[in-house]
Parts: structure tokens; sequence; C-alpha cells
């Protein structure tokens, strides 16, 4: 699940904009009242503002750092907050709760990517990625009238350090990075792949945006200076409103918002173990064939901080007779290595040297670069095994060294990275946390007594 860079994604999971947008219009509208839907059709471009807070935490690619400060539960809950400010001013007529449904679709979003990929939800307080993994538990006995069983349901669910689950997101992967894993400037994706994408967003179009663009351009014939003048005074009325909305808080608020930050401590900071570990198995094929060839594999890991990393490959047995080998290197030399290769495969990919000849040039500048202890020979009997361990960022580079020209074949190496980080950090994190929020709680009580007494004092004087 989370690793340092994966070399595939899959499209028909992944969470485009464009399906949040056009799934939160369509869960607005089915959960919506009679008289809500109503103003919806009279409103379409209401309808099409509210259905942009399901878009709105990812504006952050623009910005190149995908799933960070826009994708916590914070800022929803913060701008729920700020609706009821808001519904202090009579003038703003349900301004309220349509900042509401925009902090609901904001929400929305956050939890449907946690359907792909791990999501920090507690950022910045907690930098780490949360992700859940949800499902169904099947019988593989025949049932009594379906082919397997029904034997339960089950949920997943951990931590991800902060390096590594950012990392699972190619969009912040560097360019050089994205074009080595894709092997090109360009990748492919199939619009097949994005038929359910498609589909719903082409109902979001004809729903939502065409009827909303339609009700702008009108708006847009009928503009006069009042609106100018309107929006002065909307201004005014919001900043003298605030103090009196902070007035309205009660105990009920208050000890609803305790429990909900005691909880954000608690999952927080730890709650079991001294240790936090993560673990991802990887599988990458070389390829030797009359007409290409990859013969090396290469993958950089990067480390979270005060960490330490064990990279596990391994090669099965096989009834042909070739050699192999691994290696950890800094980036830079690994570079090396790959690069010269790919250099040789391309003259003999563009028939400047012989099969016979790349052979003989390939296994001399590898026999160069590996030591003796890192090369395996494999046979029917014989399997490879390679155990690296760092505490930086490293590159482990594998690959075929010698083997019969006249094999054509695919073969598998398994790598499996095990991150071991320890849990002082999250200690730390936790008591920070409980700090913070008792604080804002304490503020919050004695604003609340300071309030109460103005009240008294008030009320006093009337009488």
């Amino acid at each position: 699940m989370a690793k340092v860079i994966f070399g595939q994604f899959n499209t028909r999971i992944m969470t485009w904009t464009s399906s949040h947008v056009a799934m939160g219009a369509m869960l607005l509208y089915l959960f919506s009242g009679q008289d809500f839907k109503r103003e919806l059709k009279q409103n379409p471009l209401l309808f099409f503002v509210l259905t942009l807070g399901a878009a709105a935490p990812d504006i952050d690619l623009i910005f190149g750092v995908h799933r960070t400060i826009t994708h916590t539960l914070f800022l929803p809950f913060g701008i729920i907050l700020l609706s009821s400010v808001l519904s202090l001013q009579s003038r703003y007529e349900n301004l309220d709760r349509n900042v509401r449904i925009f902090a609901i679709m904001w929400f929305i979003h956050i939890m449907f990517d946690m359907t792909f990929g791990p999501v920090p939800l507690f950022y910045p307080v907690d930098q780490r990625f949360f992700d859940f993994e949800m499902g169904t538990i099947l019988g593989l006995d025949e049932g009594i009238f379906l082919p397997v069983t029904v034997e339960g349901f089950y949920l997943d669910t951990e931590f991800i350090e902060e390096a590594v689950g950012a990392s699972v997101f190619f969009v912040n992967w560097t360019s050089e990075e994205r074009m080595r894993v894709f092997g090109g400037t360009t990748v492919k994706i199939p619009i097949e792949s994005l038929f359910i994408h498609v589909t719903i967003f082409l109902w979001y179009l004809k729903v939502v945006v065409i009827p909303a663009w339609s009700s702008i351009w009108k708006d847009l014939l009928s503009l006069n200076i009042s609106i100018l003048a309107r929006a002065d005074n909307d201004y005014r009325s919001i900043k003298y409103s605030f103090m009196a909305e902070i007035q309205k808080i009660h105990s009920k608020t208050l000890g609803f918002t305790l429990l909900l930050l005691v909880l954000t401590s608690y999952l927080s900071g730890p709650h079991y173990g001294e240790t936090w570990t993560d673990e991802n198995t990887n599988s990458d094929q070389v390829i030797v064939l009359t007409d290409s060839m990859r013969t090396l594999g290469q993958r950089t890991y990067k480390l979270p901080e005060n960490s330490t990393l064990e990279i596990t490959l391994h090669v099965d047995p096989s009834t042909l007779e070739y050699s192999v080998f691994a290696i950890s290197l800094p980036l830079d030399s690994a570079n090396f290595i790959t690069t010269s290769i790919d250099d040789l495969v391309d003259q003999f990919n563009d028939n400047n040297i012989t099969r016979d000849e790349f052979g003989i040039s390939y296994t001399q500048f590898l026999m160069s670069m590996i030591p003796d202890e890192l090369i395996f020979d494999i046979n029917g009997n014989t399997e490879a095994n390679w155990i690296f361990n760092s505490n930086i960022e490293t590159t482990v580079v594998f690959g075929l060294l010698d083997w019969d020209p006249s094999f054509f074949f695919f073969r598998t190496f398994q790598s499996t990275a095990k991150y071991t980080i320890g849990r002082e950090a999250q200690y730390s994190t936790g008591i920070m946390l409980m700090v913070i929020f008792s604080i804002m709680f304490v503020g919050l009580i004695l604003k609340q007594v300071i309030f109460d007494r103005e009240r008294l004092a008030k009320n006093i004087e009337k009488s």
C-alpha cells in the first residue's frame, strides 16, 4: 500500500476531480428535501457553486503537492463553524446553510479520496496519512443460493508516515521520476477505463454546469452598480456579527467539541507498541526477447525521518540457467549503471552491435561494478535472496548478469520494503495535541462565562 514509487496506477478506481463534483452533485440532489430541490432548479448557479466544494480540496494540484493541507478534516469543520457565525446575519438569506453544504461537499471529497490511497486527515497537527480498507469476506464453500457465501465484513486501518504516504501519488513525484517509471514523457489512459467517470461527469455538465452558465450569462446582462453596494453592506454585516455569534456557544457545543478533540488526540497519538512499521511488496520483470530487452530494474526508496529500512529481494529457482545480481547504491551511482546499460541496449536495438557483442560488453561492465557476493547463479535448485538495510535514501539496482543468448524469457524480481520508525515522535505529537486542545477548551469556557456575565448585567440594567 505505502511505498516510495509505484510503477503503475489504476485509472478505473482513481478519484478524479470531475468525478468528485459529479458525485457530490448527485448526493446533494438525492438527499435534499423537495423545497430545496425546487430551489436548486430555480437557481442553477447556486447548485453549481455548492458542488464546487467537492472539487475544492484538489486545488493543491496547482502547487504540485497533492493531499496535504486541503485534505485535512480541520478545514471542512472550520467552514461549518464559519457557517454558524454567518447564521446571525439576516440579510444573508440561507447563507449559513449554503456554506455548511459547501463544507459537507468538501468532507465528501475527502471520504471519496480514502477509497484510493491514504489521506492526512489531521494535517498539519499530525502529518501522518490515514488509510483504510473496507470490504466483504467471502466464503469459498458453495452456499444454498450462490456459489459463494458471505461470511462478514472487515475494516483495516493504519497510519502511514508523511514521506511514504505522499509518494503514493504520482503527481507528487518529480517529472524525472515520472518519466523514469513510465518509460517516456507521456502515458496513455484508455477512455474505456474512464467509462463511469465520463458518464457521471456528462450528467453533471447537463444538469448543473450548463444551466449555471446560462444563469450567469443572464445575470451579466443585467449587472449594475447596486451589486457592489450590496456586497459592501454584506461585508459590514458579517464583520459586526462575529462577536454576537460567539455568545451563542452553549454547553452542549463545548461538550461535543471537547469529545471531538480528545478523539482526534487519541487517534493522532500512540496507543499501542513502541515502533511503527510499514511493509510493501512489489514485482518487477526483466525481459529478453528477439526484438526488445529490459535486463535491469531500479527502485528508489525515500525514508521518513528517524526511520530504518530493510529491503529484501527474491528470485525463484528456474529450469533455465542464468545469473542475477542486486546492489544498493546512492541514486547517482545507480543512475550511472542504468544509463550505461541503456546505451548498450540502444546500440543493440539500432543494430550497431551484435547480440554476442552486447552480451560480452554487458557482462564485463557489470562484473566491474558488482561485488561477487551479490551475484547468484540460478538453476533448478537454487534461488536468489538479498537483504539491504539503510537509514538514508537509497536506490536498489537489480537484473540479469549473464545468460544464454539463445534464451528468450521473462523473469520476476520480488522486492519487499519494510520501514521501522520509533514512536517517540508520535508520543510527543499526542501530548502536543492534548495541550493545544485543552487550551482551546478552557478558552471557550472562559469566553462563555464572560459572555454569560455580560448578558446577566444587561438584563439587570433593563429590569
